[in-house]
């Protein structure tokens, strides 16, 4: 795996979820509670791409 960025996620009062992302100062404001991105984040994960294609390219 090779991560491009580390993110952590914070509820706010308003019941929405704050992303904090490294190299970004202000965090990306969404709605629903944070067990809810989280996910939705992990659910958009791609699917690894299949090794035999990959030899192929």
């Amino acid at each position: 795996m090779n991560p491009i960025a580390v993110a952590f996620l914070r509820a706010t009062t308003e019941g929405g979820t704050e992303l904090h992302v490294s190299g970004r100062a202000e965090p990306l404001r969404v709605t629903g509670a944070p067990a809810d991105v989280a996910r939705a984040l992990e659910n958009a994960a791609p699917t690894p791409p299949d090794p035999t294609l990959s030899l192929l390219a």
